[in-house]
Order: C-alpha cells, then structure tokens, then sequence
C-alpha cells in the first residue's frame, strides 16, 4: 500500500487475496515484491496486460525496484517454462542476461514499469556487453583437480564458497585447520566459466575468494 501511493497509484481499498499456490513450496524471498504488486495493479485495471511475461524484483518503500537474490536460476526456469521476456532489476540485467533467448527489460521503479506497460515510455531490452561476454576467464596455479580423492570433502567447500557459507575445519594441531579454505578455492571461477566464460558478472556477488570474509577454525594453543 505504502509503495502504491508514494508512486501515484490508487490502492484498492477492499480484501485482497494473493494467491502463491503451491502451498508446499517455500517462499521467503522479496522478489515477490514486485510481481505481487503487478498483480494488483492488474487486477485494479491500472495496468494493461502483458502476457508471456515474468516480474522479478525487490520493492522499496519509494517504489524502486532493488536487487533479488537467485535471479540467474528464476530466469532459467522462465526460459524453460516457455516465457519470451523478464522484467529485472536494473543492476541484475547484466546477471539475467546470462541466460540467452529472452527479452531482459531492466527496471529503475515501479512508476517507470507501468508506464512501460501502458504504453508511455518503452523501455528498452537490455543488450548485453560483448567484451564482457567474451573475456577470458581467470588462470590459476593450483585448483582442486590436482587433488586426488576426498570429494566429499572438494565438494562441501565448493558449496560453501559459491553460496558464501561458514566452514569449520576440526583436527588435531599440525593437520593444516588453521589456514582459511578459501584461500585454496581458485576454482571458485569455474562456475562462471560454466555459465559465461566470464568472471565479471558473478565476481560482484561472490568476490575473490580470499575476500569472503568466512570465518575459519584455529587451533588451541
């Protein structure tokens, strides 16, 4: 209601339902933010309506569209349920770009995406940048493929550093606990190589490895 009025628009003043079915799917996000409000901007016919379309976005409480967590995966699943565009956030375009065969519409506020819907200012698909795109991903000296044997092992701190998780390394004195793990994670970059073959885009999210901040065991004296 707050975001609604401090961008102009009339709130309906009756009971609402949103529905979020399935009930058995976890939802704690504020990406929802801004679809909910779509819908009922929609619902009051002070949009007109888009299909094919999916909203992704955070609201703040003068109306700007504020980054979402997880926005690579959610356009994914739009492409593979058969969407054509996704309106994002502004600063995920470059994220949400990732993922080829859709119109990626960036958004600065809410005010702006219903005039865009309306049809009183377009706003343009973003493009992303080639030399972005097309860099070459970082080399290291080490990586855990030089490691023979502990998977299980390789693959708890890869999980922890992708997703910025605690680790806790236990051992007796002299095991080699001490050191931070992530020193050791160059293959962090992998996973962008996977997805771009660029380490500009998700570098901003997760940062060089050493520079996690992700607390580590040390050793009692």
């Amino acid at each position: 209601m707050t975001v609604s009025k401090n961008q102009g628009f009339a709130f309906p003043i009756k009971r609402l339902t949103v529905n979020l079915a399935p009930a058995d799917l976890l939802k704690q996000s504020p990406a929802y933010d801004l679809p909910m409000a779509v819908g009922i901007l929609w619902a009051s016919e002070q949009v007109s309506p888009l299909s094919s379309s999916v909203f992704i976005g955070e609201l703040s409480l003068d109306g700007s569209v504020r980054h979402a967590d997880g926005i690579l995966p959610m356009v994914s699943v739009a492409k593979e349920e058969g969407f054509q565009r996704v309106f994002a956030p502004l600063s995920d375009a470059p994220e949400a770009s990732l993922i080829g065969g859709l119109e990626i519409i960036p958004l600065e506020s809410l005010s702006q995406l219903v005039a865009h819907l309306n049809g009183s200012e377009e706003i343009p698909v973003y493009v992303a940048d080639p030399e972005v795109l097309s860099a070459k991903a970082p080399e290291y000296s080490i990586d855990f493929a030089h490691i023979r044997g502990q998977e299980h092992v390789k693959r708890a701190l890869e999980v922890a550093a992708a997703g910025g998780h605690n680790v806790l390394m236990s051992g007796p004195p002299a095991l080699g606990v001490s050191p931070n793990p992530l020193n050791m994670l160059p293959f962090i970059f992998t996973i962008i190589v996977l997805l771009a073959g660029t380490g500009e885009v998700i570098r901003k999210r997760i940062g060089a490895p050493s520079a996690l901040g992700i607390p580590y065991a040390r050793e009692k004296k």
